[in-house]
């Protein structure tokens, strides 16, 4: 729930449209979050397919931060974007992160 398609576009790698979407909204203060404080540059990274099977995941989450998103928001867990990429073995995006 609460969710947009700057979301979804981020979460499933699709460049063309995060970049389509950000000429008209900025996710810069922290307004794109979800109900549990997920925000589109989270969706982008805590997805395994950034880490091999989409080549054009790793490049949204470079448009999504030259945006302005910030990549150091945590959800209501506690969970930030290195956080999951460790979690979940995404080292290419921990080793961007870093």
């Amino acid at each position: 729930a609460g969710r947009t398609a700057l979301h979804w576009a981020a979460r499933n790698g699709h460049l063309d449209i995060v970049r389509y979407l950000l000429t008209s909204t900025s996710c810069s203060s922290g307004s794109d979050t979800t109900q549990d404080g997920t925000t589109a540059f989270g969706w982008a990274s805590w997805q395994r397919h950034i880490n091999g099977t989409n080549g054009d995941g790793l490049l949204a989450l470079q448009w999504l931060r030259n945006m302005g998103c910030n990549m150091r928001l945590v959800n209501h867990n506690g969970h930030g974007v290195l956080h999951k990429a460790a979690q979940r073995g995404q080292r290419s995006v921990a080793e961007w992160f870093v």
